[in-house]
């Protein structure tokens, strides 16, 4: 029953003119429906009538070819049946047809992709086309996808071994990131520690350096203080002395001109040289610290675009160690230039400069 309903709906759904499925299936203009590839052969030329157009092949009614119109129900339509009709066999293992001859199916036209029978193998539609028999295609598509198939898999086999590769190296990276991060955050937590102590140190001994400043200054001032009380004293007697009258003024002059002759005048350093060393040694240090802390930022050559080595900065946080440790009275201009860029001379790792 339900065989005889699919033969009645495929019959309604052939074309006219191949009398098989309609395939790309269009409207002309009286309404029936056929083959695009079938009306494109009833328009040529050579098929038409001296001087006529195109006509229907049902009822003669004539056309134009522009004015064809696709007709996708019809379309749907036979792909439903088509899949009807695939169901149907398989439920009930009936074999396979032609439903438009009714004859067993021995072969597959690789052009059109279709399945033959004997009648449609000899037809004008596939008769030049390439037709083989259906096992022998299978068989020939089978080791086709096999070959494929095996392509496939190696392609896969090598992308998976690339990325297994990529991975472990990946992960190795990433370890090792890891670890010149820590080392990283390890040298620069030292560096902080090491400068802010190194700071404190630093102000004391500037701390240090003013209170004796202060300390000379205080005592500039007592002992010209004393000097001046002694030159103003020296100077207001032989004023006086020089005021007298002549008898007066021969009495005691011998006296006073004798303590001006013996008088020592104090020489006074308004800032002695040591100190003075001092101060201008940290002035040309701290110069020079400026200078090549600004060169230690942007990296070796002054290029910012060059980073520096974690073993640089530590080589140059450890080296700074004894200029900002040493004795502070040992401050003095810089005698020798620096053996590397970037670094100055106190950062050299030979002990204090000579005293």
């Amino acid at each position: 029953m339900a065989s005889d309903l699919l033969k009645a709906m495929e019959e309604e759904v052939m074309c006219p003119i191949c009398l098989s499925y309609l395939r790309d299936p269009i409207f002309i203009d009286c309404g029936h429906i056929f083959c695009r590839g079938c009306v494109n052969v009833i328009c040529e030329p050579r098929s038409l009538p001296l001087g006529e157009g195109p006509s229907c092949p049902l009822c003669k009614t004539r056309f134009r070819q522009e004015t064809v119109k696709p007709a996708w129900q019809a379309a749907n339509i036979v792909k439903g049946i088509k899949d009807l009709r695939l169901n149907l066999e398989e439920q009930t293992g009936e074999e396979q047809r032609c439903v438009t001859h009714g004859e067993k199916l021995h072969f597959h036209c690789e052009d059109d992709g279709q399945l033959l029978c004997v009648v449609c193998r000899e037809s004008r539609e596939h008769r030049l086309h390439k037709v083989s028999v259906i096992k022998e295609a299978i068989q020939a598509y089978k080791n086709e996808i096999q070959i494929h198939v095996q392509t496939l898999q190696k392609e896969r086999s090598q992308l998976r071994g690339f990325q297994a590769v990529g991975e472990r190296k990946t992960q190795a990276l990433m370890g090792r990131m890891e670890v010149e991060r820590r080392k990283m955050v390890s040298e620069f937590e030292q560096i902080h520690q090491f400068l802010e102590g190194r700071e404190h140190l630093l102000l004391g001994k500037l701390e240090e350096l003013e209170q004796d400043i202060r300390k000379g200054r205080e005592e500039l001032v007592a002992a010209a203080s004393a000097e001046l009380a002694q030159l103003e004293a020296l100077i207001t007697e032989l004023e006086e002395k020089s005021q007298q009258e002549e008898a007066e003024l021969l009495q005691g002059v011998k006296g006073s001109v004798s303590r001006f002759q013996q008088k020592k005048f104090l020489k006074l350093n308004p800032v002695s040289q040591l100190m003075e060393r001092k101060v201008n040694g940290l002035t040309v240090k701290i110069n020079s610290l400026q200078k090549n802390f600004k060169e230690f930022q942007a990296g070796p050559g002054g290029d910012p675009s060059q980073n520096l080595k974690m073993s640089d900065l530590h080589l140059r946080s450890n080296s700074v160690s004894w200029f900002l440790e040493g004795p502070f009275h040992s401050f003095s201009g810089p005698s020798n230039p620096s053996p590397m860029p970037g670094l100055p001379h106190f950062f050299k790792n030979q002990g204090p400069p000579n005293r």
